[in-house]
């Protein structure tokens, strides 16, 4: 069953209170200086996607190796960010978790264990280099950047086919990849049903308060400037 339970409560930082479904998942109800997250623990993902078709990676040991193509694109990443979303990617689509799981696990409050993919087919494709920040960061020129011109397109393909699949085709079979899979049975088994629902539960009315703390604050707004006006 989960439990919830307090944490720290030293002189320098007040209790926290945590709920606990399992080893893997847990929910804070309450932060203190030290667990609340600020702005440097977020990351802004522009685009997830996988595509339709397998890449062909050409041929390994006399064998054709395929595989799919997962892009994620996004403005600086934490460490080891991408191995644990392609891990949870891998889980969801093996229905070891609901669908939902993966939003949950993303809300400021959950601290969640995630599964912890092999890094040999991790390859940065592509850089956009940006005016460094300023006050006005939000409204800078997305078209002020650096880009690269056709010819080195060109070359940057050429490479990618002649070189760089070849190569990402012989790590398919790294045996870090049994190692995931063992690994991947073993977190799984370790999330019993019952409190991945509860987990999911908890989840579901914490977004819906904080959707109404939203609106409240949205028709607050939307008063004081009314007021304004007059």
């Amino acid at each position: 069953p989960s439990t919830v339970g307090k944490e720290g409560g030293d002189s320098a930082e007040r209790e926290v209170e945590v709920e606990k479904f399992c080893d893997n998942v847990r929910w804070f109800h309450t932060f203190n200086r030290k667990t609340k997250l600020d702005r440097s623990h977020y990351r802004h993902m522009h685009e997830v996607s996988c595509g339709a078709r397998l890449t062909n990676l050409g041929k390994s040991d006399g064998e054709k190796r395929l595989a799919l193509r997962v892009t994620i694109q996004g403005e600086s990443f934490m460490y080891h960010q991408i191995r644990h979303m392609v891990g949870l990617m891998i889980a969801a689509y093996r229905n070891m978790v609901p669908t939902n799981f993966i939003s949950a696990v993303l809300s400021a409050p959950a601290n969640v264990s995630l599964p912890f993919a092999p890094a040999h087919t991790l390859v940065l494709k592509d850089l956009n280099f940006l005016p460094f920040a300023r006050e006005d960061f939000k409204n800078r020129d997305e078209d002020d950047k650096l880009e690269m011109t056709p010819a080195g397109k060109e070359i940057q393909q050429a490479f990618e086919v002649e070189q760089m699949l070849p190569a990402l085709g012989s790590f398919v079979d790294h045996e870090d990849w049994s190692t995931f899979e063992e690994e991947l049975k073993e977190w799984h088994g370790n999330l019993p049903e019952e409190q991945v629902a509860k987990f999911l539960a908890t989840h579901e009315t914490w977004s819906a308060a904080l959707a109404k703390r939203k609106r409240e604050r949205e028709r607050e707004e939307m008063k004081e400037r009314k007021e304004l006006k007059e």
